[in-house]
């Protein structure tokens, strides 16, 4: 299926080239923007803030990227969206006021809201039914393993200017938005597979998809699912997860230099667990597979309580290697319940949940104060209730979506 997917697909084959390219340089920038900022002189408050604006930015973004989609089209919406990554980049190098610092986020939350919201759809649409799957966990993988790549390159790019570690890191993020740029190289390929008709308006584009959705209580009820199952756990994943390296800095005590091997383990595990996983699972049912994966991964964050360092390890990447190999099948699996016209919007929907929830997370995390024991066990129960009510409220869609 990669053969088929990358050779005979020029569309998918374009996209999934273009997105490595720019979550390469992803990898790079989140690498190194809040030591970017702190070596600039910005105050812990506003790195935080820099960083919960990023994806508030993508959750309340998220509708007018799924509006742009439906009038412009996938393509278009993934040549501007990289364009106002680019930007909002670049302007973060000459940013010299808080203002055109929180500015620069924003663009770059809106850049990444338009492939967020972009990508089930457009594979989704260039995809039989027996493809989708491998399609989605190919371009899931794909990007997992540009940002480990981007991480090496980033922890490597500012070392070269060893007069100025500060000027290394500008540079990091420069290369970072040349990289975006270059992914145009490959999205500017993609031929849409679908076209409006000419007579329609833009107020019809818009408005359509909006009375569909509405009107059709089976659309409402699956969006509501999806929705309430990814705001439960994206609370969860924001409670803990861009916390893991004080996690294992101040509980487990391990060294800071062993922290990167860990999370680059984790991230080529992902990668090559998303892509191979359909083989594992022919003929089963989408649902329980994603029920299944999901609810393996609570056992391991509960031993992430045990102050053992190879056990915190070893159920930190095995936590990550469940919940995340769901991914992509939860995605396609949603996809395939809702009709080309209103998959954008449906898409949108679902980031929307899961990006304000993420920010919430991460925002009350200094009430924990430290108490690892009540942050896990929060973030277990918030996976918990993720869980449940996915399978309380998508149990009626079970029969139907095998592999």
């Amino acid at each position: 299926m990669f053969r088929k997917v990358m050779f005979e697909n020029k569309n998918a084959r374009c996209y999934i080239l273009g997105s490595f390219v720019i979550s390469i340089g992803t990898g790079i920038f989140f690498l190194v923007l809040n030591l970017y900022l702190k070596n600039k002189g910005v105050s812990n408050e506003i790195i935080g803030f820099v960083n919960a604006l990023y994806y508030l930015g993508i959750a309340t973004l998220s509708i007018v990227s799924g509006i742009i989609s439906n009038i412009a089209g996938h393509k278009n919406s993934f040549i501007l969206g990289t364009l106002l990554q680019s930007l909002g980049e670049i302007l973060l190098l000459f940013s010299k006021s808080t203002f055109s610092l929180l500015l620069s986020i924003l663009l770059i939350g809106f850049g990444a809201s338009l492939f967020l919201v972009n990508e089930p759809p457009f594979l989704s649409r260039n995809s039989t039914t027996y493809e989708q799957t491998h399609l989605f966990t190919i371009s899931f993988g794909s990007i997992i393993l540009g940002n480990f790549i981007g991480e090496i390159l980033g922890t490597l790019v500012p070392t070269l200017s060893k007069s100025n570690f500060y000027f290394g890191l500008r540079n990091s993020i420069l290369f970072s938005a040349t990289l975006s740029m270059m992914s145009l190289l490959f999205i500017s390929r993609i031929e849409e597979s679908w076209i409006q008709e000419e007579e329609e308006s833009i107020i019809s584009k818009i408005k359509d998809p909006l009375k569909k959705l509405a009107k059709n209580i089976k659309y409402m009820r699956v969006i509501s699912t999806f929705a309430l199952s990814e705001f439960f756990m994206g609370v969860g994943a924001g409670i803990m997860i861009p916390f893991f390296n004080l996690y294992f800095l101040e509980y487990q005590n391990i060294a800071p230099e062993k922290l990167g091997f860990i999370f680059g383990i984790q991230s080529i595990l992902i990668a090559f667990s998303s892509i191979y996983l359909p083989t594992l699972f022919k003929n089963s049912k989408k649902f329980y597979v994603i029920l299944t994966l999901e609810s393996l991964s609570l056992p391991f964050i509960i031993m992430l309580l045990a102050k053992n360092q190879t056990v915190s390890i070893i159920s930190y990447l095995l936590r990550g290697i469940f919940i995340n190999s769901s991914i992509p099948l939860y995605t396609s699996y949603y996809m395939e319940l809702m009709e080309d016209e209103v998959k954008a919007i449906a898409s949108s929907i679902k980031e929307i949940s899961w990006n304000l929830a993420w920010a919430i997370g991460s925002s009350i995390f200094g009430i924990f104060k430290g108490n690892y024991f009540t942050q896990i066990m929060t973030f277990f129960a918030f996976y918990s209730m993720g869980i449940l009510s996915f399978y309380l409220l998508g149990k009626k869609n079970a029969k139907i979506m095998i592999l």
